[in-house]
């Protein structure tokens, strides 16, 4: 049978690994990664003193190392308070700390029994392995992959019904309490299992920290830094899954393209850091007048992109009249000063069999249309004439490989030559003007 020591040895060694894995990790900024780091040193030294019972005073070896390794217990669970962002319980930790170093000490000096020890010690771990799998239940992120924080959940978890059986057992009187260090098979078996518990509740914080660090680099890939909406790369990725539900269930989808006024003339009379607070400004009135459904997104300088599933290209409209009431009520502030702040827009609602970019090339022309017209306005433009396209809800068989480019230059001559599409173009073309 294997030798308590030698498990207790095994136990010391993973600390170490956690501990070398932790402090790599604790350069990224994370929260909560440096107070893990220091449990697993804590964790160390609290088993290393227990180890050393033959040759070191009780006080030293069990109480201290009991001690120690409570302590371990308490900044694992402040550093998962920290990752969550959440205030650090010093003083809830305090009280259960110091009830348990004194009831180990009673149980040593004034009524020795290894049970009663062990029972102490079980009762305490359980309540914080359950305090942490409780605070990932309560705090994890909804918006990503729950791999790492149902790992560390069924942990914490497992780790309180393992300490809670242990302390039953030996209540109970089931396991013989010969000594700390006498190798009795269900002793071994709890000191076996509970000794992965730290080294894997470790493996769990990595892994949340590595979450949060993707989480992190996937913000500063697809998120626009000044703005806070999304770049142009992740707004095309979104778009594009946009246009093919909407060619599979036959649902409408809008997309305008906004382009704000005199941006130039803004940059120019106030620099560029007057520019920055105007688009911020825009920026923040754009993101509480989205949908929760919809996608807005900074495409490139002062251009916007606002993507409207299930939405006509006249409910649109009224959306974005909304907005530029809101864009009149509240003026940009650059500086202490403030500035009215217009925008041009251009509508182009999907038509089946449509790709992204042709919808964008049919908003980008509106777009032209709005500002050659006198800015401050929205245009709806064309749909694509019935021979190019089918209506929603009809048959999508795949279209000839002609059909793409053929499409795509009837938008350009619609865009360069308003009346070239004839009567019919006229009469779906709506101009909104600002009064």
């Amino acid at each position: 049978m294997i030798d308590p020591v030698t498990i207790l040895g095994i136990s010391s060694l993973s600390a170490l690994l956690a501990l070398v894995i932790m402090g790599s990790l604790a350069r990224g900024g994370i929260p909560g990664t440096r107070e893990w780091g220091w449990a697993n040193v804590a964790l160390v030294c609290g088993i290393l003193l227990l180890v050393s019972h033959a040759a070191l005073p009780p006080w030293l070896s069990v109480i201290a190392g009991n001690a120690t390794i409570g302590g371990a217990a308490i900044l694992q669970l402040i550093g998962l308070q920290r990752f969550f962002r959440r205030h650090p319980a010093y003083r809830l930790c305090a009280v259960p700390f110091v009830a348990m170093v004194g009831l180990i000490a009673y149980f040593q000096y004034g009524r020795d029994s290894m049970a009663a020890r062990v029972v102490v010690f079980s009762l305490y771990h359980a309540g914080f392995s359950l305090a942490l799998g409780t605070l990932v239940v309560l705090h994890r992120p909804r918006d990503r992959p729950a791999y790492a924080y149902v790992f560390m959940l069924g942990v914490a978890y497992a780790a309180t019904v393992l300490h809670l059986t242990r302390a039953m057992a030996y209540l109970s009187g089931s396991v013989a309490a010969h000594g700390a260090f006498t190798a009795t098979p269900l002793h071994v078996v709890f000191l076996a299992i509970g000794t992965m518990a730290a080294p894997a509740l470790t493996i769990g914080m990595v892994m949340m920290t590595h979450d949060r660090m993707s989480a992190a680099l996937e913000r500063h890939a697809n998120i626009d830094y000044l703005t806070d909406l999304l770049g142009r790369r992740a707004f095309t990725q979104a778009a594009d899954r946009e246009c093919q539900r909407a060619r599979q269930f036959g649902r409408p989808l809008s997309l305008a393209i906004l382009d704000i006024d005199f941006f130039k003339q803004i940059n120019d009379r106030f620099g560029h850091a007057g520019g920055d607070d105007m688009l911020v400004h825009f920026a923040a009135q754009m993101r509480d007048t989205l949908r929760d459904c919809d996608i807005g997104a900074r495409i490139g300088g002062e251009e916007f992109a606002w993507l409207l599933p299930k939405t006509r290209a006249a409910a649109t409209q009224r959306v974005l009249a909304q907005f530029r009431t809101r864009m009149a009520e509240t003026h940009g502030m650059i500086g202490n000063r403030p500035v009215p702040c217009t925008f041009s827009a251009g509508i182009a609602e999907f038509a089946a069999g449509d790709s992204l970019d042709a919808l964008m090339a049919r908003a980008d022309a509106a777009l032209y249309q709005a500002k050659h017209a006198g800015r401050d306005r929205t245009v709806i433009g064309p749909r694509p004439p019935e021979h190019q396209r089918v209506s929603l809800g009809a048959d999508r068989a795949p279209r000839p490989a002609a059909w793409a480019p053929h499409t795509e230059s009837s938008f350009a001559a619609t865009a360069e030559h308003p009346h070239a599409s004839g009567d019919a173009a006229l009469a779906e073309r709506r101009v909104e003007h600002r009064p």
